[in-house]
């Protein structure tokens, strides 16, 4: 078997108002492989869940990018997200619905900022922010709304008044 996406979750910030502006949630239906228990356990997503309620990766990441404008954004996510969508993409011939040079490693960013030699995982890094969790972890959506508040706490705390100044 083979790891597919079966999960997008994509929340749009805006900076100037520090509020989030809109979200969405997509599932992907598997072409190749059965939604395991681990993974039901992990993410709460059925195989039934997901070959009943999921669209082809094609069709989904065509409407991220419509429906988000994602190619002239930067995009933000817990970890290098970016090579598997690649992967992915590329092997069902579809487009990758967000830019390289505008995708962020979040957890590189907290693990070089927090001086670990490893990344720490999401949770870990919400907590000692002190902002808690949003939602379910390995929710898609979920982990988009946390990522993004780990960031913003850490943005906050380069802000202008500690010194930092885009």
């Amino acid at each position: 078997m083979r790891r597919e996406i079966i999960e997008f979750g994509l929340v749009e910030w805006d900076p100037g108002e520090r509020r989030i502006v809109r979200e969405g949630r997509w599932l992907v239906r598997p072409r190749e492989s059965v939604v395991g228990t681990y993974c039901t356990a992990l993410t709460g997503i059925t195989h039934d869940e997901a070959r009943a309620q999921g669209r082809p990766l094609g069709e989904v990441v065509r409407t991220i990018a419509k429906a988000f404008g994602t190619l002239g954004k930067p995009s933000l996510a817990w970890g290098d997200d970016w090579e598997g969508i690649e992967r992915e993409c590329a092997r069902v011939g579809a487009p990758n619905p967000f830019r390289r040079e505008g995708f962020v490693n979040a957890g590189l960013v907290y693990g070089l900022m927090a001086g670990t030699e490893t990344r720490p995982g999401l949770a870990a890094a919400a907590e000692a922010l002190g902002v808690g969790r949003t939602g379910r972890a390995h929710s898609a959506l979920d982990d988009a709304r946390d990522a993004l508040l780990v960031f913003e706490a850490m943005s906050a705390a380069c802000g202008p008044s500690r010194g930092f100044s885009p």
